[in-house]
């Protein structure tokens, strides 16, 4: 994070940084998992668009 100073590598508790590391990737993967979500989402909505513009279409609104 901003302003966070690391200690040197020769001070770092392996431990810590282990600890570190796990949380860091499963804030990641919770990440990862609504952006999946979110692409899935978007794509169904995409899907039915396509789907209501294609059924507007044959409707033939356009000619008299």
């Amino acid at each position: 994070p901003p302003g966070r100073h690391d200690p040197p590598p020769e001070m770092l508790d392996p431990l810590a940084a282990a600890e570190d590391l796990r949380t860091a990737l499963a804030d990641a993967a919770v990440k990862a998992a609504r952006l999946v979500t979110s692409l899935k989402q978007q794509k169904r909505e995409k899907k039915a668009l396509a789907s209501v513009y294609a059924g507007l279409k044959q409707l033939n609104l356009n000619q008299p």
